[in-house]
């Protein structure tokens, strides 16, 4: 089996509602968990949200979601004239 079968890394951000929040499933190392990833002015904010620590896959999504929501409220994207 390939390093490539075994980490499963998917990338969700094919929505809104999914902005900066991504799954990782790595068997290997038994991780099961959303991944909040935001970069703001260079400043790297990242937190999981472990589905066994949450209580199942729906529970930590939802708290993965309210954690990116609150980072978003705090640090917007910046405008293409700041860029």
């Amino acid at each position: 089996m390939d390093s490539a079968s075994q980490n499963k890394r998917r990338n969700n951000n094919t929505s809104k509602t999914m902005y900066g929040i991504s799954r990782i499933d790595t068997e290997q190392f038994r991780t099961h968990a959303w991944r909040v990833k935001l970069v703001r002015r260079g400043q790297v904010y990242v937190k999981n949200f472990p589905d066994k620590r949450f209580g199942g896959k729906g529970k930590a999504l939802v708290q993965a979601r309210t954690y990116r929501n609150e980072l978003l409220a705090k640090h917007p994207p910046i405008s293409r004239q700041e860029f």
